[in-house]
């Protein structure tokens, strides 16, 4: 009673994902329980109707639902300024936060912009701008990314959280003085 498969109702991933994984020889009771963020905008009327809590192992191949029973959503506050969900599970594996396949709820989203740390005089140089989910290590998993591909670079500029349904599209423009 406590999972079901949902590997063809999940939509897009909206929080961390996470995998417990126990020490040999742990012994727990008959659950745990695991607090992660997600990046859904709770101030939009979310309900437990609205998303999955799924479910995995290493060894099988599909998500399975968790009862929402056994799940909560958890609001921010001082200590984690991230909306949260805490979800109780029966054994070690991964789990995760969908949207339902048939639901377009509101994500919080930010923009974060980035350029070379050094740009040579007289050089053109290009400012990559990302709309990305609301997520604690989603800005460094963006640095790795453009430090990857163009070396040193510098974070210019990040904006507050804004609702926003996915695939939306954003008109971006340049203003100069």
């Amino acid at each position: 009673d406590h999972v079901e498969d949902a590997t063809g109702r999940m939509g897009e991933i909206c929080s961390t994902i996470v995998e417990v994984v126990f020490e040999d020889g742990l012994k727990l009771g008959a659950s745990y329980q695991v607090t992660f963020p997600h990046c859904f905008d709770m101030e939009q009327g979310l309900s437990k109707e609205d998303v999955l809590v799924v479910f995995a192992t290493r060894k099988g191949s599909l998500w399975h639902e968790v009862n929402p029973d056994h799940w909560d959503f958890a609001e921010a506050d001082s200590a984690c300024t991230y909306p949260r969900l805490r979800v109780t599970l029966p054994m070690p594996g991964i789990v995760c936060l969908c949207a339902r396949n048939n639901v377009k709820a509101k994500l919080r989203t930010q923009v974060l912009a980035y350029m070379p740390a050094m740009v040579i005089p007289l050089e053109s140089e290009e400012i990559h701008v990302y709309v990305t989910d609301c997520l604690p290590d989603k800005a460094e998993e963006i640095l790795q990314h453009e430090m990857q591909i163009r070396g040193a670079v510098s974070l210019i500029g990040s904006s507050e959280s804004m609702p926003m349904r996915p695939n939306s599209q954003v008109e971006l423009s340049i203003k100069t003085d």
